[in-house]
Order: C-alpha cells, then structure tokens, then sequence
C-alpha cells in the first residue's frame, strides 16, 4: 500500500437546507414580519448562509454565518436594510445588488439532524449546536469548504477588511472568530489572488 493509499480519507456532512416561506418559494425575510409558525423555524441557534444567486441561478456570492437565536439576528438584518448605515452593512448591499440585478436570494441552514456526528470526539447535533465552540467550528469549516470549492466566488464575510490589511491583534481576533485553518486559507487565497493583479496591495 502506498502513502496516498493510506491517507484517510475524512468526508464532513454539511448539508444546506434551504428555508422557504411557502412550497418552491424563497425566504423574503425582508418584505415583512413572518407569522408565529415561521417565527418558530427561525428561532434557536443556527449555523447559516445566504446565497446570492444572478437570474440565472448561478451562485454569484456568499455569506456563511452562526446564531445563539436566528430570530433575533434575523430582526439585526432587518433594521440594517431599512438603514443605509446600518451593521451588516456588507451584507446588506451585497442582497440588495444581487436583488436589483434581477438575481434572487436564498437562506440556508445547516441540517446536522438529532444524532447528528462525532467530530475528534466532540458531538455535532442539533443540540450542540446550542454551544457557542461548536457553532463557531461549523461555520469555520463551512467558510473554509466554501473557499476551497469556490475560489473564484466572493463570500461576503471577507470582503468587509482584507485579512492582507489587518493588524497582528486583529488577524489574532479573526482567528479566534473563524479559525485559524480559515484564516490560513483566507490568506493564501488573497495572496494569489494579488499575484495575479486581482487584489489591491494593502496599505
């Protein structure tokens, strides 16, 4: 058996379930207060991500992100689109171009079921994800996936600072928020993406 061959080959089931407001429909978590049913599916710690989509269903961006309460972050998204200024202010304007282009935005969380897996021994279910730790690896390693899969697409939650242009304290604080082999793959990218004349060069 060679080296290759022995390498174990590690698969990590992230399955995306889109949430819809009614039967083929997409979450127009914008256009209105939901009713009480919908507001229960919302509601409780969520590792999620939305997808910009152009009108032809290409995925054009992205934003992966994690919740104690989805609802009550979902009411944050809110106030931030009826304020030019608002937080999430990257993510905001990244919906709104997508949606004046024509494309169409969806939401999507990450389904880890009741039992769920084993991760180096830690539990990932739908329970575990009630803990901050176990939220914040889902996301890494969605964000990090998401990068490796799709090199040539934008997520959103890199776009708001430039890693390249960060403080040591701050790559120190981006790290712990995303993981250090996110970081790691976030700067590589970045770097040849520079190499390339695709990213301006830091200040």
């Amino acid at each position: 058996m060679s080296t290759i061959d022995a390498v174990p080959r590690i698969e990590i089931p992230l399955i995306w379930e889109e949430v819809e407001l009614v039967k083929g429909g997409h979450f127009n978590w914008h256009r209105g207060n939901l009713d009480s049913s919908h507001e229960m599916l919302i509601a409780g710690p969520k590792v999620y991500r939305w997808l910009m989509r152009t009108k032809n269903n290409d995925i054009e961006s992205c934003y992966i992100g994690e919740s104690v309460d989805f609802r009550e972050r979902l009411n944050s998204y809110r106030r931030s689109f009826r304020k030019t200024n608002g937080t999430n202010k990257m993510l905001i304007n990244a919906i709104k171009e997508c949606e004046d282009s024509g494309g169409t935005v969806t939401l999507e969380f990450l389904g880890v079921g009741v039992d769920g897996f084993k991760l180096n021994g830690i539990s990932v279910n739908k329970f575990a994800l009630g803990r901050h730790e176990v939220r914040l690896m889902m996301e890494s390693i969605s964000i990090a996936i998401f990068l490796a899969q799709h090199p040539n697409l934008k997520l959103v939650n890199h776009l708001r600072k430039s890693a390249l242009s960060r403080s040591e304290p701050e790559l120190m604080k981006l790290a712990l928020k995303i993981g250090r082999p996110a970081l790691l793959l976030q700067l590589e990218h970045l770097i040849k993406r520079q190499a390339l004349g695709e990213e301006p060069k830091p200040s």
